[in-house]
């Protein structure tokens, strides 16, 4: 993160400054009391279990700078720069949204009921062999997480590759709107919090929701009809990916064997083979996302391939959100 000053966060969030300077500085954001780093902003989320508000003195005596309280909480016996606003959560998403908006970089967004990080570490590595990569470290998808990425980004970086879960309604707008991303890459629909949305349909409509910007471009998979119906409910560009169609990227002639896949990369310019240092047909699919993408920012495919070919999965992951 580039250093922000404490002025600046009171103007994004709405927040008063309660005590501290408005023209000192943090370099980092906290949201766990245990990794705290010096000169940063500590944000004591409230959940069912813990009260972020219980850990604030620790936070300043492990070095952060500053720390939010919300309006609710009682501070009169903490000592440190406090900025008072009326929802932690909230005012974490505000900061992050403004912290976005300084920088002019590609912004992917990735969602999927299953495959996403797959998905973002491939197309990490196909972008990575030309271009300086943030991407989403770990599970920090969520409304509480996925600003924590955000605030990752420096003026060094190319691109950045968001991963944005949901489980409820109303949670991609929200995601969508810090993110503000450029691309977006849906996976797939499956039953994934189904018992929220209700219907595989109303997972659908709520993951397009995932970008805002009106010239911004979808990558989607083309062999679900759930996605293959989308040009009907977005107002951005399309581009489809996969297996079954007469698709921008599609691929033909797999086979697996001694843990590679191979398959011939087929496009309305070129026919070209690949190869993905991992098994399994979804795994297919998340390398022609990757491709697509990549391609689609301007990249050669021999730099893709060979991208691909350091690709390294997550072990024990198959996210589902």
């Amino acid at each position: 993160m580039e250093k922000i000053r404490i002025a600046e966060i009171i103007s994004a969030t709405g927040g008063v400054l309660l005590s501290g300077n408005t023209n000192d500085t943090i370099s980092s954001v906290c949201i766990d009391s245990r990794k705290i780093e010096k000169n940063c902003l500590f944000v004591p989320l409230t959940g069912e279990r813990e009260d972020g508000h219980d850990f604030i003195k620790d936070a300043f005596k492990l070095g952060a700078s500053v720390s939010f309280v919300q309006a609710d909480h009682e501070n009169k016996d903490i000592s440190g720069a406090l900025i008072e606003v009326k929802c932690t959560l909230t005012a974490l998403q505000y900061l992050a949204k403004y912290y976005r908006s300084k920088f002019s970089i590609p912004i992917i967004g990735i969602t999927g009921s299953v495959g996403k990080t797959t998905t973002k570490e491939m197309l990490a590595a196909a972008l990575g062999e030309n271009l300086n990569v943030l991407k989403t470290e770990g599970n920090y998808n969520s409304q509480a997480t996925l600003p924590l990425t955000v605030f990752g980004l420096e003026s060094t970086h190319d691109v950045a590759i968001i991963e944005m879960g949901v489980s409820e309604f109303g949670e991609m707008d929200r995601l969508a709107d810090i993110a503000d991303i450029n691309i977006g890459v849906i996976t797939n629909i499956g039953l994934s919090h189904i018992e929220n949305f209700k219907s595989m349909e109303n997972t659908c409509n709520e993951k397009l929701k995932m970008m805002k910007r009106s010239d911004g471009v979808f990558y989607l998979n083309g062999d679900l009809p759930l996605l293959a119906d989308a040009k009907n409910k977005v107002k951005q560009k399309i581009i489809y990916f996969g297996i079954n169609g007469n698709y921008s990227f599609k691929c033909e002639d797999i086979y697996s064997n001694n843990k590679v896949t191979s398959f011939t990369l087929v496009t309305p310019e070129f026919r070209e083979p690949v190869t993905i240092p991992c098994l399994g047909m979804h795994n297919v699919y998340n390398a022609l996302a990757a491709i697509a993408v990549a391609k689609g920012m301007g990249l050669h495919l021999e730099d893709i391939k060979k991208g691909l070919l350091k690709f390294k999965n997550i072990k024990m992951r198959q996210q589902i959100s």
